[in-house]
């Protein structure tokens, strides 16, 4: 294999089928084989739904232990859908750009990063680790499996995520709620506006609804440099049978993304309390939660990783990640950023998934540079 190939590599990396419903072994077991050469472990795990996974850990020792840089690299892609111009798992190449079911999320990356690694001449500054984890578009069971037992002494972490070379510096907190309200069936002739709100279970919520309108916009106040402000996502909603009773049951699903200052659990027992103040009966469910991370932006992880991008990328600035990652669940170890080739917004999760062949090519060096030169 020329390892000293990323589109090479890349080609081979979406050839490996590693859609989120589907195990990453195959895929682990050619990495695996990649770094026989090097100090490797792996971790098993079994996610959610029964599928089996398995994480890749390589070491590459530094000239100083005292500090380690660690690159947190999933595997997965989501599911490829339909109606795709060439085959989602076929690297083609198109006026310079790449095609394929992951090599913006985040196969293209991971083809620059484990190319920088392959072909490093000198030790790196710090112990420098590579961890393939799996399961991330789903459940996070791979992170969840590496965080336990966590040893690794004062960690800087670096995501690889499509952020356009800039370095993200903050994602917001996830708070995902269901709400169910209930109420007795009546013939419609009798619902009055008095029946319909001691009786109907969509009239309720729609003043639940309204509630939860008012106390977001009160929140969305509170801006935050970096992160902008917590807002507030109706998702479905449902309820009644028929257009001649009231409506017995109905369901809201709904999603905050939240700046980091919020904790979680007091959120969820806040809104809890907001929405039983006026529906006592109404029933507020946990779907899930997970937490964000906001890394000062003067740290020596940020503008050190920012200097190498803006060698290539002149415009490269902090940001913050619009999406979800599991840089959230490490943040509390130690400082963490995002970065990475690829559009999130315009080429990741897409029918014809794309990446420039040149981001690749960039992301080598840019990779590179921060693992032998980065000063922590």
């Amino acid at each position: 294999m020329d390892t000293g190939n990323p589109i090479k590599l890349l080609s081979d990396l979406v050839s490996i089928d590693t859609q989120s419903f589907k195990s990453d072994l195959s895929l682990i077991n050619y990495l695996s084989n990649l770094f026989k050469n090097f100090e490797t472990y792996t971790q098993d795990y079994t996610d959610r739904e029964g599928v089996e996974g398995k994480n890749l850990i390589v070491k590459i020792p530094g000239s100083e232990s005292s500090k380690s840089i660690i690159f947190i690299c999933h595997i997965d892609t989501v599911p490829v859908g339909e109606n795709w111009s060439t085959n989602p798992f076929k690297l083609v190449e198109k006026n310079e750009i790449l095609y394929g079911r992951g090599v913006c999320d985040t196969k293209g990356g991971i083809a620059s990063l484990i190319t920088a690694v392959l072909s490093l001449k000198e030790q790196p500054k710090y112990d420098t680790y590579l961890v393939f984890d799996g399961d991330e578009e789903v459940y996070s069971a791979g992170a969840i499996k590496f965080l336990e037992n966590f040893s690794i002494k004062n960690p800087y972490f670096i995501f690889l995520e499509p952020t356009m070379g800039n370095v993200m510096i903050g994602q917001r907190s996830l708070l995902k709620l269901t709400v169910k309200t209930s109420g007795t069936l009546i013939h419609a002739s009798q619902a009055t506006p008095e029946i319909n709100e001691k009786n109907n279970a969509i009239s309720k919520m729609a003043n639940i609804l309204d509630l939860l309108k008012k106390d977001a916009e009160e929140i969305f106040k509170t801006k935050d440099e970096i992160l902008g402000s917590t807002t507030q996502n109706f998702g479905i909603i449902s309820g009644g049978t028929a257009i001649n009773i009231t409506a017995q049951s109905c369901i809201l699903k709904l999603e905050r993304r939240m700046l980091t200052t919020l904790d979680l659990d007091k959120e969820f027992e806040r809104l809890s309390n907001l929405i039983k103040s006026i529906d006592p009966s109404a029933e507020v469910i946990l779907d899930g939660s997970a937490p964000g991370f906001s890394t000062d932006k003067n740290s020596t992880l940020v503008k050190e990783c920012l200097s190498y991008s803006q060698k290539k990328y002149i415009n490269a600035k902090i940001m913050a990640f619009d999406a979800w990652s599991e840089a959230g669940l490490f943040h509390s170890l130690g400082p963490v950023i995002i970065i990475g080739p690829g559009d999130l917004q315009n080429q990741a999760h897409r029918v014809n998934e794309s990446v420039s062949k040149k981001k690749i090519l960039d992301f080598v060096e840019i990779f590179k540079n921060i693992i032998l030169n980065i000063k922590l």
